[in-house]
């Protein structure tokens, strides 16, 4: 991910997942509540594919950051240092995602 924020990036994510499935029109309380849930989704899958794809010397260390609700910053910080070509697999992880919850497989 580009951006600094990864935050502000899974949420533009988020938002044009929502634009793209095409929802009927909608309250904006269900839309914000759809984006809140959506975006743990993701964030749930992201962790998940990292997860398998670490190295096992690295799994506590990186369990321990998610259980004690560290910034997604230094999260994110983690796994670049831990996973050549993060950024990449970041991309391919969220591309999935959207292909799935998009029906396009």
């Amino acid at each position: 991910m580009a951006n600094n924020n990864p935050n502000l990036s899974l949420k533009d994510f988020v938002e044009n997942l929502i634009k793209q499935k095409q929802f009927p029109e909608m309250s904006k309380e269900i839309h914000e509540q759809m984006k809140k849930d959506l975006l743990e989704r993701v964030k749930n899958t992201i962790n998940a594919k990292t997860i398998a794809k670490l190295p096992q010397n690295d799994l506590e260390e990186f369990s321990k950051l998610l259980d004690s609700n560290t910034s997604d910053e230094k999260v994110q910080q983690f796994v670049e240092e831990k996973l050549p070509d993060s950024h990449v697999f970041i991309s391919e992880v969220l591309t999935e995602f959207r292909k799935t919850y998009l029906g396009l497989d």
